[in-house]
């Protein structure tokens, strides 16, 4: 079996994340290759990789002239590789391959297969974008095989916002491999963390707007309590860096928010931790919660994507609203003067975690395949 993946851009994030752990695990006899969006400012997954496919004209950002050229410059690469699966991930990507697919000849068609790594309509967008997005979701869902969901959310909205048809989709949420977590005193000494009576609360995100970052600090600015005892650590980089820093400055917080860069291996360190916070936007299934949940580090986050599958409010964690600078205040609040419910919402929460199995994710992914496949001979 041959297989493309397709991604629009190498920042690493958790759709790169996802490529990876498919190209790492799923069984040798099939072989990959991978084309990814050239942007020259971050490669992370590039690195990560022998060889790939830099698409020169495939860009997040709408760009109808550069758009149209990479619908052209991927059917040539159907046509060029003769894939048996073309899976494609993230939005644009999503997008572009799929009407790719519908001009090369029928009979050298690939079967398309698309993850929605949380619908990108559901960030926030001007009106006319949201739409737009939603009306090419739809148009080019009818030239897709199979939509691989990552929540019960997720596959609520592809019926009932886009009308997918049942039978296309299939929910298919992320796993993760068992994780060797440093030790509480050597993950704080790798964060410079001072010994202190303060609770210390750790968020691990790109510098991104849709992880709310900026909330986050925020709300923890609004809060004497939070500031006399805790210190909030983030953990990331990202396009938003700089703003973030300056958020920081503006709410004279440099002293209680840390900024500790990226950290290769982050969630290794998420015993420094005693509380986690994930302020979110919007997210599909985010890998980070399934790492904190591992972890069995109590957390708080926001009801998007297919968080809500994972965390019920105070049976496995708090649930917040994003974007909501009250909400996600009351529930660190109610978290620092409850951490003894908050300890035990983590004990249920990580066997609520022990169920997202990276072994599992990529078996249903691989039967996926060949379902496709045999449908197609049959």
């Amino acid at each position: 079996m041959k297989i493309l993946h397709i991604i629009t851009q190498g920042t690493w994030g958790g759709a790169q994340r996802y490529v990876e752990d498919l190209i790492t695990h799923i069984p040798h006899q099939h072989s990959h290759t991978i084309a990814i969006g050239a942007h020259k400012e971050t490669q992370d997954l590039q690195s990560h990789l022998s060889s790939y496919i830099s698409l020169t004209h495939l860009k997040r950002n709408i760009s109808p002239i550069h758009d149209i050229i990479a619908i052209k410059e991927l059917a040539n690469i159907y046509k060029k590789i003769h894939p048996d699966i073309v899976h494609l991930n993230s939005s644009k990507a999503g997008i572009l391959g799929s009407l790719a697919a519908h001009i090369i000849p029928k009979k050298h068609r690939p079967k398309i297969v698309y993850t929605a790594h949380g619908w990108v309509f559901n960030e926030t967008l001007p009106p006319w974008k949201k739409n737009l997005y939603i009306l090419a979701e739809k148009y080019s869902a009818t030239y897709k095989d199979a939509i691989i969901t990552l929540s019960p959310q997720d596959t609520h909205t592809a019926k009932t916002v886009l009308h997918i048809p049942s039978k296309k989709i299939y929910q298919i949420p992320l796993g993760i491999e068992n994780i060797i977590f440093l030790p509480k005193k050597e993950a704080q000494q790798n964060l410079a963390i001072m010994p202190s009576k303060k609770i210390i609360i750790g968020c691990i995100a790109n510098h991104y707007k849709t992880k709310g970052l900026n909330t986050l600090i925020e709300s923890y600015a609004t809060s004497t309590n939070l500031q006399k005892n805790t210190q909030l650590y983030l953990i990331g980089d990202g396009p938003e860096q700089q703003t973030i820093n300056a958020l920081i400055k503006k709410n004279k917080q440099e002293k209680n928010i840390i900024l500790c860069g990226k950290k290769t291996h982050a969630a290794q360190l998420l015993k420094a931790f005693d509380l986690c916070v994930i302020p979110s936007h919007k997210e599909g299934l985010p890998y980070a919660l399934l790492e904190i949940l591992q972890a069995k580090i109590p957390v708080i986050a926001t009801k998007v994507g297919g968080i809500p599958s994972l965390i019920t409010h105070k049976k496995t964690g708090l649930l917040c609203e994003p974007q909501n600078n009250t909400s996600l205040k009351t529930a660190l609040e109610w978290a620092i003067t409850h951490t003894q419910d908050m300890t035990q919402y983590a004990k249920h929460a990580q066997q609520v975690g022990m169920q997202y199995s990276l072994t599992t994710m990529i078996k249903k992914t691989t039967t996926l395949y060949k379902k496709l496949l045999n449908n197609n001979h049959s």
